[in-house]
């Protein structure tokens, strides 16, 4: 999955954290709300930052298959990840020339 981050975002704009809960306080202490994409052990998925919280978006791949939108604590798939490749995908140059 961290192959899918370095396709996607600068390097600058790319950091690996190996604690959920060093991830959590790294995204809440960020000034902005953000899109970020992230790579986990055996998955990957989005993290949104809005007004409303901090959240996994991602494929759930136990039980029905959809699409979730999960809050960060509460996320199964985080909880069981031991890597965090977190890529900042609003302030990559790299994603927002792909869309031009």
């Amino acid at each position: 999955s961290s192959h899918i981050i370095k396709d996607l975002c600068d390097p600058s704009q790319i950091q690996t954290f190996r604690s959920r809960n060093t991830l959590y306080q790294y995204l809440h202490d960020l000034p902005q709300n953000g899109l970020f994409v992230v790579g986990l052990s055996q998955h990957v998925g989005f993290i949104l930052k809005n007004e409303e919280g901090i959240f996994f978006i991602h494929a759930n791949y136990a039980g029905e298959l959809l699409t979730v939108r999960e809050a960060f604590r509460e996320s199964a798939a985080l909880q069981h990840s031991q890597v965090f490749v977190l890529g900042n995908l609003l302030e990559s140059k790299k994603f927002l020339d792909s869309w031009k």
